[in-house]
């Protein structure tokens, strides 16, 4: 992942022992003293969880935000006619970037989510939940929609707000998003 294994996993409710314990032995291993010159990190939040939890100094870490290819996410008219308060959550690891939340929110605010992840679809979804599935053309969604919502558990980077604001949009999103 983008960020610190140790982080990740004081944000999650659900771990899976091996792979954890694997992922710690690691991150822990990449970090002991003497096993670097500079660390280079993709945001500041990142920079400030490496820092946290392995003592590396200030004077070591850099952070180079990963950019955001102007020539695809950009305003634009919809391509996609998902309804006038559609809303979108685009995210690889649901449970991790709050779909549940995602869900229930958008249902009491009575707006359609609009949802695009590589995860597979429950076997039952609200009325409201238009389940794209794995997208190629997340900029066409994005420029057909009304905003991106973000409510995530643990999200270090955040890149997708980066791709929703370069597109028009803006983004509502929990305090854990590190792009914010």
């Amino acid at each position: 992942g983008a960020g610190v294994h140790a982080a990740y996993l004081g944000a999650r409710t659900r771990r899976k022992p091996v792979l954890d314990r694997i992922a710690l032995e690691v991150e822990q291993k990449r970090f002991a003293a003497g096993g670097f010159r500079r660390v280079i990190v993709p945001s500041p939040r990142v920079a400030e969880e490496v820092q946290q939890h392995y003592r590396v100094g200030t004077s070591c870490v850099d952070v180079v935000v990963n950019g955001v290819d102007l020539t695809r996410f950009a305003p634009g008219p919809p391509v996609f006619e998902f309804g006038r308060d559609a809303v979108a959550f685009v995210g690889q690891e649901p449970e991790r970037k709050g779909l549940k939340v995602a869900i229930a929110a958008t249902a009491q605010a009575g707006l359609q989510l609009v949802v695009v992840t590589h995860a597979p679809a429950p076997p039952s979804l609200p009325g409201h939940v238009r389940w794209l599935g794995r997208r190629d053309d997340v900029p066409d969604v994005l420029r057909s929609v009304r905003a991106l919502v973000l409510p995530s558990t643990y999200e270090p980077i955040g890149h997708v707000a980066r791709e929703a604001w370069a597109c028009g949009l803006p983004v509502a999103a929990s305090e854990q998003v590190g792009a914010l």
